[in-house]
């Protein structure tokens, strides 16, 4: 057996040979091309190496921009708990390169790879070296991702997989105390005499939420679990303890032509107490004034340490037209619920908002949104004049605002459509870099790293963003989905039907597996069939060939029969390929070349929902089947594998093809 080669600097072990590393006993997960970032800064301990030579040796000689080395840095850091200001291993020689900050050992062992045995070859070698702990050994990972509109068909496995590692990481059963600067800010109530200004009442709580998130020494839960308890007369300590926060801020909200009558009220969580309120009655062109007026005292009164510039002003006013304004809430509203024609109107409502002020950067952002995400819900919609409107929105919010994070997401949406994986992944980061609070961004992010097979660095981002909306409809599909995958379908049933309720169709599609799994197949299909009609996502296929197409992976050959009828009126269609549908149904009858021709020539906006089961557990066969080198090749994969490495499924062989297992 050859030996091995381990890497030794403090706290930090490298197994060269197995391509593993720890941090302390803490196994470090990282993509391929940080790893050999890492080994190649450890094998010039204390050298400045050039951006240049790092990309020479890294990338093999690949031309490659400054960015995806940076990319590439930033991860390596948040591995080791290193930062560009404070770092224990990787320095930056600023405007020339990076240099690895500890002394390093080498070791050759022949022990195998089991880290007790790595501690002991690293002790053997230096007394000074402290052992290293036993502890399970984690494979590095790469590729992975989430969903954009709703999960609607897609293999149970590939959800299990996240679910299994946010909540192996998370461990309900050691829940912490809530922090005593942690807040939940709930929906405002709407007491317009109409009852018709719930939109506006959500904004005003929306945007103090939006504002007091930023502040780095304050814990601020989702706004889409905060807004859950919206219309619900759920008793304080009992919201406390779903959020896991101490204090919560309600309060309501009455409009009277151009008056505004807002109350607010701090409450303390553990008593009860009222720890702050006031009321506010002024002119409605005074609602960002309020706005700011209340977070500042939320911060006061929970004495909440402030940090470089975040003592100026917290909320500031998006627009100097109170219409625009008005017309932007309801329109997000409208975003909100994506049924019927509601992203047709609200893309009005947005440019009549812009009509006013076609300054407002917000709202040529949220208008990108819905430019991007709207063929998803309309078949007949045309990708590439879709494309262009939402890029076009998005670079105006850009230009002028540049600290959005929301348009440089829609942007990577875009290039994900398109399968420019390596562009997209670079936007989602620029978004993340700006709001690392954005749930949105984190979902579409992770989404992309689970398509792309980075199923361990998608469920990292999905922790985070799972920690602060814990109670989110995606949330107990994952909570759901881990109780199915090992077992407990009474617990699976229950968190199931709580998404379901809270308005997620992937807890139908869970309740139709678990069905299917209790030899309930009419259930079964049509729970899929329900699952499938309400994401409103769009279809080539009718209401009653959605049927016809489930029910042939139920039924009995007949019914396949039936089902591959349709499919090859569709794939006769000379229009444009777009339906993830079919391809889906070729994968779920087994025909796998098929699924896997039919998908590459199709441009679809949905891609999540056939690449999410090639990666999970149950896609062995796909990613096995001889002529999945070429379809990963086909589709765009190569090119971005060659930039962050391959997933851990796959490798490539003397001959340049990719194999995957």
């Amino acid at each position: 057996m050859p030996a091995r080669q381990i890497l030794i600097a403090s706290r930090l072990r490298v197994d060269v040979t197995d391509e593993r590393a720890w941090l302390d006993a803490t196994p470090l997960e990282l993509s391929q091309k940080p790893f050999l970032l890492l080994v190649t800064l450890m094998r010039s301990p204390q050298l400045l190496l050039t951006k240049d030579a790092l990309i020479e040796q890294v990338w093999e000689g690949r031309a490659v921009s400054d960015a995806v080395l940076t990319t590439a840095i930033k991860e390596l850091r948040q591995a080791l708990g290193d930062s560009a200001k404070s770092s224990e291993f990787v320095g930056t020689v600023h405007a020339k390169g990076y240099r690895f900050l500890q002394p390093v050992k080498e070791v050759s062992s022949d022990v195998s790879p089991g880290l007790e045995d790595l501690g002991n070859a690293a002790s053997n070698a230096s007394a000074a070296q402290e052992d290293s702990a036993t502890a399970p050994v984690a494979q590095r990972t790469p590729g992975a991702k989430t969903n954009r509109p709703i999960n609607v068909m897609i293999a149970i496995g590939a959800l299990a997989v996240i679910a299994f590692l946010w909540l192996a990481r998370s461990n309900p059963a050691d829940e912490r105390p809530a922090e005593p600067t942690s807040i939940a800010v709930l929906a405002f109530e709407d007491l317009s005499v109409e009852g018709d200004q719930a939109y506006f009442s959500d904004g005003v709580s929306e945007e103090i939420l939006n504002s007091l998130v930023k502040l780095n020494n304050l814990y601020v839960a989702g706004r889409t679990s905060s807004f859950s308890f919206k219309g619900q007369q759920t008793d304080i300590r009992a919201i406390g303890a779903a959020l896991n926060v101490a204090h919560v801020l309600e309060g309501s909200v009455r409009t009277n032509g151009d008056r505004v009558r807002i109350t607010a009220q701090l409450i303390k969580v553990d008593d009860g107490y009222h720890v702050w309120s006031e009321v506010y009655e002024r002119q409605a062109d005074d609602i960002f004034a309020i706005q700011d007026e209340i977070a500042k005292s939320v911060v006061e009164a929970l004495e909440v340490i402030l940090v470089g510039d975040e003592n100026n002003q917290f909320v500031e006013a998006p627009t100097t037209d109170q219409e625009a304004y008005r017309l932007y809430l309801q329109a997000n509203a409208l975003l909100a619920r994506r049924v019927g024609n509601n992203i047709p109107r609200a893309i009005e409502i947005y440019q009549d908002a812009l009509e006013r002020d076609p300054g407002f950067a917000r709202a040529w952002s949220a208008l990108a949104s819905a430019y991007a995400i709207q063929p998803d819900y309309d078949y007949d919609i045309d990708l590439e004049r879709a494309a262009d409107q939402a890029r076009d929105a998005a670079n105006r919010a850009i230009a002028l605002n540049p600290s959005l994070a929301e348009p440089h997401a829609v942007l990577g949406l875009i290039d994900f459509d398109h399968r420019n994986y390596v562009s997209a992944r670079q936007a989602f980061e620029k978004a993340s870099e700006l709001d690392p609070n954005d749930i949105n961004v984190m979902f579409w992010h992770a989404t992309l790293l689970r398509s792309v097979g980075d199923m361990q660095a998608a469920a990292r981002i999905s922790e985070r963003a799972m920690r602060a909306d814990p109670i989110s409809p995606l949330g107990y599909v994952s909570k759901a989905t881990f109780a199915f995958a090992t077992g407990d379908l009474e617990s699976a049933t229950n968190l199931a039907e709580r998404a379901r309720d809270l308005g997620h169709p992937t807890g139908n599609y869970i309740l139709a597996k678990i069905a299917e799994r209790t030899g309930d197949a009419a259930r079964a299909q049509a729970l899929h069939v329900e699952s499938f009609n309400d994401s409103g996502v769009s279809t080539w296929f009718s209401a009653e060939d959605v049927g016809t197409l489930i029910q042939g992976t139920y039924g009995v050959d007949q019914d396949r029969e039936a089902a591959l009828v349709l499919i090859d009126a569709y794939i006769a269609d000379p229009r444009q390929k777009r339906d993830i549908l079919a391809p889906n149904i070729l994968l779920d009858v087994g025909m796998v070349e098929d699924a896997l021709r039919l998908f590459e020539a199709s441009q679809t906006s949905l891609d999540q929902f056939f690449l999410l089961p090639v990666w999970g557990p149950g896609g062995g066969a796909i990613r096995e089947h001889p002529y999945f080198s070429d379809f990963v090749a086909g589709i765009g994969l190569i090119e971005y594998w060659e930039v962050y490495g391959l997933p851990n499924a796959c490798e490539r062989h003397q001959d340049g093809k990719i194999a995957c297992t």
